[in-house]
C-alpha cells in the first residue's frame, strides 16, 4: 500500500513510460522493493519454523528438501541497472536455511486491495495501483444516501505549493485538477514532473501489465490490481491486455473501463459530468424522409398473406434501409394493426441509429423474429413458417437475399417436413414443431409426447 506516493516522492514515475520498455526505472524500483519484502518475510517464516516447526503439510511441497521439485529462488523480470541504497539480501543463505530448518508459512506474500484502508491513512496509491486521479470524487453509500468526498493528491499540493505560485494561478490549476484528475495540461508545471504525477489512464496498458508483472516475481499468491483502461476502450483493447498478463505469467488481473458503471466509488468530476450529459440526451429518431423508394415482398403467413415494403431515400446512393412498412388482411382489422405497429417500430429503430448501420439491425430483428412459434403454423413447400413474426423475418431476409438457412429450422425437423405430407403443430411437452395428427392422436417426432383425443 502507498507504491505510487513513494515513488511520486522520489520522482520516480510509475511503470515503464520509455522508448525501451525494459528498461522502465519504475518497474525496477517495485521489483527491488517486492524482492526485498518477499525476502524478509520468507526469512522471519524460517526463524518461526525454528522456532516452532514447518507447516504441516510441507512434505512434498516445494520446500521439502526430498521433493523432485525443490523451491528455486526467484528472479526479477528485468534486469536491475539502479541501486536505490537497498540493502543487501542474501537469497544463498535463505534457501540454505530453509532446507535446513524448513519454512513456517507455505505463502507469505500477496498484495491485497486496499481502497479504504488507503484512504483512512492517508495515501492514494492503493495496493500496488498507480494514482487513480490527482483529483477526484469518492462516492460513499451512507445509510442508503450517496455522500461524495473531494480529493486532491497531498503530495502534487506540497509540490504546487513550492512553486510560489500566485494564489489566483494556484488556486485555477487545483480547480483544473479537481475537474479531471490530471497536470498534463498544465503549462506552469515541467515535464519531468507530469511524467512523475502519472494517473491510472495515463499509463499504457503495458506499463500497467508489466509492472504487475515485476512484482508477482516477487508474490507468492495472487495481486489485486486494476487495469483502469479510458472510456474509449474497446474490445480489442481489452483482449489485448488479458493476452499481454498471459504472456508474462501473471496470476490474475482484472480490467475497468471508467465511465461504464452508473455509479463508481471513485471518478472525477470531468467523468461524471460526461455521464451525466449522456444520460441527459433525448432519444432522437431521424424524420421522415419525403421521397422513398422500396421494394415490395408478398408473405405467405398462417394468417393469410402480408405485403412488406423495405424502403430507403430516393436521394441516398447507398439505398440503406430506412423504413419497414407492413400490411396485412384487411384496413382496420386487429390483424392488420399489430402489423403495421411491428412495421413502425422497426422504421423508428432504424432511424434512430446510423445509416450505415441499417444491415446489421435487420439481421438482428430477423434473429429475434424466426424463433417466434404459434399453434397456427403451416407448411409451404419445404419450409414451415411457424407465425406472422416469422413470416416477416422471412420477408425481410428474401429482400436483402441473405441466407435463406438463417431462417430455417433444425436440418433434422426439415428433413421431416420434406418426407412428409402432414401437417405439424407445437408440442406441448417440448415446445418444437414437431407434433404430428394422426389417427386422433398428436404424437411428438422429437420427445415421443403422445396424446389421443
Amino acid at each position: 500500500m502507498g507504491l505510487a506516493d513513494m515513488m511520486m516522492l522520489c520522482r520516480i514515475p510509475y511503470g515503464t513510460e520509455t522508448k525501451n520498455i525494459a528498461s522502465g526505472i519504475g518497474c525496477e524500483f517495485a521489483s527491488k522493493i517486492m524482492e526485498f519484502i518477499r525476502f524478509h518475510s520468507m526469512n522471519t517464516s524460517v526463524r518461526l519454523a525454528r522456532e516452532r516447526g514447518s507447516f504441516n503439510a510441507i512434505k512434498g511441497s516445494i520446500f521439502d528438501p526430498s521433493a523432485q521439485k525443490v523451491w528455486e529462488i526467484p528472479t526479477p523480470l528485468i534486469e536491475y541497472k539502479h541501486n536505490f541504497n537497498r540493502p543487501e539480501i542474501d537469497w544463498e543463505a535463505l534457501k540454505k536455511d530453509i532446507f535446513q530448518w524448513g519454512i513456517r508459512n507455505s505463502e507469505q506474500t500477496t498484495i491485497a486491495p486496499t481502497g479504504t484502508i488507503s484512504t483512512v491513512s492517508g495515501v492514494d496509491g492503493y495496493g500496488c495501483e498507480p494514482v487513480f486521479s490527482l483529483g477526484y470524487i469518492r462516492n460513499m453509500d451512507v445509510n442508503g444516501e450517496n455522500k461524495q468526498l473531494s480529493y486532491l493528491n497531498s503530495i502534487l499540493e506540497e509540490y504546487l505549493r513550492s512553486l510560489n505560485l500566485e494564489k489566483e494561478t494556484e488556486q485555477e490549476i487545483i480547480d483544473k485538477i479537481a475537474y479531471n484528475g490530471s497536470i498534463k495540461e498544465i503549462d506552469q508545471i515541467d515535464d519531468d514532473i507530469k511524467n512523475v504525477f502519472l494517473t491510472s489512464n495515463e499509463i499504457s496498458v503495458e506499463s500497467h501489465v508489466r509492472m504487475q508483472a515485476c512484482l508477482q516475481r516477487f508474490v507468492g499468491n495472487s495481486i489485486s490490481k486494476t487495469i483502469n483502461l479510458p472510456f474509449t476502450a474497446t474490445i480489442e483493447d481489452i483482449l489485448e491486455t488479458y493476452f499481454k498478463a498471459w504472456e508474462l505469467g501473471l496470476k490474475g488481473i482484472t480490467v475497468y473501463r471508467n465511465g461504464s458503471r452508473t455509479f463508481e466509488v471513485l471518478e472525477t468530476r470531468q467523468t461524471k459530468e460526461t455521464k451525466n450529459n449522456k444520460e441527459n440526451q433525448k432519444f432522437i429518431v431521424e424524420a421522415r424522409h419525403s421521397m422513398r423508394d422500396g421494394k415490395q415482398v408478398t408473405q405467405i403467413t398462417p394468417c393469410g398473406n402480408l405485403d412488406i415494403s423495405l424502403n430507403y431515400n430516393t436521394d441516398d446512393p447507398q439505398k440503406y434501409i430506412r423504413e419497414v412498412f407492413i400490411s396485412q388482411s384487411k384496413s382496420g382489422s386487429d390483424l392488420n394493426t399489430f402489423t403495421e405497429a411491428i412495421g413502425r417500430l422497426i422504421s423508428i429503430l432504424l432511424r434512430s441509429h446510423p445509416p450505415e448501420q441499417s444491415e446489421d439491425i435487420l439481421k438482428e430483428v430477423i434473429s429475434q423474429f424466426k424463433n417466434i412459434g404459434s399453434v397456427n403454423g403451416m407448411r409451404v413447400k419445404s419450409q414451415r413458417i411457424e407465425s406472422v413474426p416469422h413470416a416477416i423475418a422471412i420477408a425481410i431476409a428474401k429482400r436483402l437475399k441473405f441466407d435463406s438457412k438463417q431462417i430455417q429450422l433444425s436440418d433434422s425437423i426439415s428433413k421431416f417436413i420434406e418426407d412428409s405430407n402432414d401437417q405439424f403443430d407445437i408440442c406441448p411437452e417440448c415446445g418444437n414443431h414437431s407434433a404430428i395428427r394422426r389417427e386422433g392422436c398428436l404424437t411428438c417426432q422429437d420427445c415421443l409426447y403422445s396424446k389421443c383425443f
